[in-house]
């Protein structure tokens, strides 16, 4: 059995779904993929040696590797870019005009929280000039697009930081406009979504680990090209229709990375901004799993 990490639901977890769904990822072997409400509730499983291969952000699964160097990066995941929006009730035009305002994420130490803060850092509005409310701090869902929505019709919040499809559901339900448009304007990336392994357990199945890898992105590669088909198959992510999850995949499906990839760059950007955020120590670069085995991140000697 594989215990396979993955973020809290969203459109970057349905080819993956939709892999397993057609029974062409990870052929023969059992694999047991493990959701979580947020990613601070991932982290903590994570740091506890939970999982043996999964997909992550970056800012969740940096201070966890940091803090036990028990996992190496394989390769950039599905996302070399933050797949997160900052939407905002109708009328608010830009993050200054958020101040004094609340601000929904999911909860702290997660990905949401720290996209906000790189964003409040760009903008020049301090951490004290807005309110963060922790959508599932106290929710009764397990499903933060969900309880998004509900806190958004009880006015709990003006804006948030908020992922696909319940972007879209946003945009044509609600009337919720993005004002943070992070897959285009967090340029270089200072994120990705990154697919881990345990070192333990690469050390006694590495072909089988590269097996995942290339059906990983196999997967990724077909369901781009079988939208309508893949909605048809994985599960629905209510109150999200249809139609509206087809939009949100075609805003995001094009830039989906679609082959294994080891971007330093991403990784050297990532961890100076968790480090800017309190979360790394200095000069912190994570490890990387190479295909010839393992190796540090430029800069940073191999432990």
């Amino acid at each position: 059995m594989i215990n396979w990490g993955i973020n809290p639901r969203g459109i970057f977890n349905l080819p993956l779904e939709y892999a397993i769904a057609r029974g062409v990822f990870g052929r023969g072997l059992k694999i047991v993929l493990h959701n979580h409400p947020t990613g601070a509730d991932y982290g903590a499983r994570l740091e506890a040696g939970a999982y043996d291969m999964g997909q992550i952000g970056t800012p969740v699964y940096l201070p966890v590797a940091a803090a036990g160097e028990n996992y190496e990066i394989v390769s950039v995941g599905i996302c070399n870019y933050p797949p997160f929006y900052l939407m905002a009730e109708p009328g608010t035009v830009n993050f200054a005009a958020l101040r004094g305002e609340s601000i929904a994420i999911n909860r702290r130490k997660t990905c949401p929280e720290s996209l906000l803060l790189w964003h409040a850092h760009e903008e020049g509005v301090g951490e004290d000039e807005f309110n963060i409310v922790e959508v599932m701090a106290a929710a009764a869902s397990t499903e933060y697009g969900s309880a998004f929505i509900r806190g958004a019709g009880e006015k709990r919040f003006k804006a948030g930081v908020l992922h696909e499809p319940f972007v879209s559901f946003m945009e044509q339900t609600a009337g919720w406009k993005i004002i943070g448009d992070y897959p285009r304007m967090v340029v270089p990336s200072n994120y990705c979504l990154l697919l881990y392994a345990r070192k333990a357990w690469v050390r006694d199945h590495r072909e089988i680990m590269d097996g995942l890898v290339s059906d990983y992105f196999k997967a990724i590669r077909y369901a781009r090209d079988h939208l309508e088909e893949m909605i048809r198959v994985v599960a629905p992510l209510p109150p999200v229709s249809g139609s509206q999850l087809l939009s949100a995949l075609r805003r995001e499906a094009g830039l989906w990375n679609i082959e294994p990839l080891v971007d330093h760059a991403v990784f050297t950007q990532a961890s100076r901004e968790s480090e800017r955020q309190g979360r790394l120590p200095a000069n912190y670069l994570p490890r990387i799993l190479a295909r010839d085995g393992s190796m540090a991140a430029p800069g940073r000697a191999a432990a």
